[in-house]
């Protein structure tokens, strides 16, 4: 039973030996951990679709767990080679000192977008939605590895950004509740991508699509911005 391509497995990884049948577990977790879950998916299963033998698990992962935890350290991986740069110029110019509201507004800008590049139009991430989805809901010990490894740097980043342009504590509430909307807003794209495509009436995001959804990011953006802070009074 092959592969099936839920994204483009590296062909070079997979016809190395050792490596290649280390990657092809990993492809096959990908795709069989996040539509059957862990508890669902048989060591077998993953043997069948990777290629591979089941004595292969426990050799390069110690057991079908350790398979999953891999899975998600890849994930994070992948998370880190798409947005890692943006998220690196911007938290190195806060540690270089006090950066300006403006500076802070494009940076935001600037990675936002392109987080927005990854999940409206790169289809790799519709692999790893369903993990990060189901660890959201019911977390397991690997979701410290999802935490730690990248949610908690991003979302310190974007609090930090926001906060310097609405004049919050970066520490605050409130600092990371806008910070989180704002990128909950893009996640949305992908996770509601099929209800979006019905509405519109298309089978893919045509590039007008894309286009207008940039737009709308960027008001909403700004809109979250301009707003002033709240008041603890409020309900």
């Amino acid at each position: 039973m092959p592969i099936k391509s839920l994204e483009k497995p590296d062909q070079k990884l997979l016809g190395k030996r050792g490596e290649g049948t280390r990657y092809a577990l990993l492809m096959a977790g990908l795709e069989l951990f996040g539509e059957y879950g862990v508890k669902a998916t048989s060591t077998r299963m993953l043997a069948e679709s990777s290629g591979t033998n089941v004595a292969a698990i426990p050799y390069y992962f110690g057991s079908k767990e350790g398979l999953y935890k891999a899975v998600v350290g890849y994930i994070v991986e992948r998370m880190r080679a798409h947005i890692g740069e943006p998220g690196r110029e911007a938290q190195q110019m806060m540690e270089a000192g006090k950066i300006s509201k403006k500076q802070a507004r494009g940076a935001l800008q600037q990675l936002l977008a392109a987080f927005a590049g990854v999940f409206v139009e790169s289809d790799e991430p519709k692999a790893w939605v369903r993990i990060v989805m189901r660890e959201q809901s019911q977390p397991t010990e690997a979701f410290d590895i999802l935490y730690y490894g990248q949610m908690q740097r991003v979302q310190k980043i974007l609090a930090r950004l926001v906060a310097v342009v609405v004049d919050l504590d970066p520490e605050g509430d409130e600092a990371k509740l806008r910070a989180h909307a704002l990128f909950s807003q893009i996640l949305g794209f992908l996770v509601a991508r099929e209800g979006l495509l019905r509405q519109l009436g298309s089978k893919t995001l045509q590039e007008k699509h894309v286009g207008m959804i940039y737009r709308v990011l960027s008001m909403h953006i700004d809109a979250c911005l301009k707003a002033p802070a709240l008041s603890e009074e409020e309900p």
